[in-house]
């Protein structure tokens, strides 16, 4: 309420910003209710694209589809043959937000049936972290256990951290105001936290198709890692330069551990040592862009 006649209504900044409001918004009654519009605003065209994926291999068809879906098209138009369909549709399922609405025998629409919103960013990043986080926890678990159902757990959370990523990949490119300081470092972020996943997806696998268990040594470097991606967690979201330098140290000690370690074991046990090290060199590299962002 302002004064006695009239009421002041505030407008959330995020959405100023993104349509570039300066002045003016346009207010418009509709059946008892107030729509509230970016002045002279039209409503965009769907962003549509073309592609014939007929001749081309599985590897590069999911990738252009993936592509098109982080470039925030509305719909993709394909131009396909019935062998790839089965393919296609598994990388639909893992869109958010996207379906195949139109299907014959050798073309299919993909479109976006539901409208996103921005604030639901932050809680699809921070799933991402859980998830991995958790991964990592249920791999420690199902090697105490030899539970093969563990394993298969971890497996699964790995395609779900993908659909997350992909989705919030997807975010940033069509809002970049979403992270106001630098999108491209929360992207690399993500793309990085994915390929984390695929390394704990695989070694649970090893642990399942090996059937081995590894030493108490390489089980605590695996330990210490897990609290080593909760720390860097940490820091991403409340970065303190302290919390950065223990981080650096805990990683220098690591490295020379895993490299003893490795030296002296072979085979499954090998294997698995080679994805810890290789989950700590991808953090390594995300500790310049963390800075980046905070400094």
């Amino acid at each position: 309420m302002q004064g006695n006649e009239s009421f002041t209504v505030t407008l959330p900044i995020k959405w100023i910003k993104r349509h570039g409001i300066k002045e003016e918004v346009d207010i418009i009654e509709k059946d008892g209710t107030l729509e509230i519009k970016p002045a002279g605003a039209v409503k965009e065209k769907p962003k549509a694209k073309e592609l014939d994926i007929s001749a081309l291999p599985e590897f590069l068809f999911i990738r252009l589809i993936g592509a098109c879906y982080k470039n925030s098209y509305d719909e993709i138009n394909l131009k396909y043959n019935t062998e790839q369909l089965k393919a296609i549709q598994a990388v639909v399922d893992k869109l958010i937000g996207y379906e195949i609405t139109e299907k014959k025998p050798d073309f299919l629409v993909i479109k976006k049936i539901v409208i996103e919103s921005v604030e639901q960013y932050h809680d699809s990043e921070k799933k991402c972290w859980h998830a991995l986080i958790s991964m990592a926890e249920d791999c420690l678990e199902g090697i105490k256990k030899q539970d093969k159902r563990i394993f298969k757990a971890v497996i699964e959370a790995d395609s779900i951290i993908d659909r997350f990523s992909d989705y919030c990949m997807y975010m940033l490119l069509k809002h970049k105001e979403i992270e106001a300081k630098n999108p491209f470092v929360s992207y690399l972020f993500l793309h990085q936290l994915e390929k984390i996943a695929d390394l704990f997806a695989e070694i649970a696998r090893l642990c399942v198709e090996a059937k081995f268990k590894p030493s108490k040594e390489t089980f605590a470097q695996h330990e210490r890692l897990k609290q080593y991606i909760s720390d860097f967690y940490l820091a991403y979201y409340k970065f303190d330069i302290e919390a950065v330098k223990k981080i650096v140290l805990e990683r220098d000690s690591m490295f020379s551990s895993l490299a003893k370690i490795i030296e002296k074991t072979k085979g499954p046990e090998q294997s698995y040592l080679s994805c810890l090290k290789e989950v700590l060199n991808i953090f390594s590299g995300l500790i310049t862009p963390l800075l980046i962002q905070n400094i």
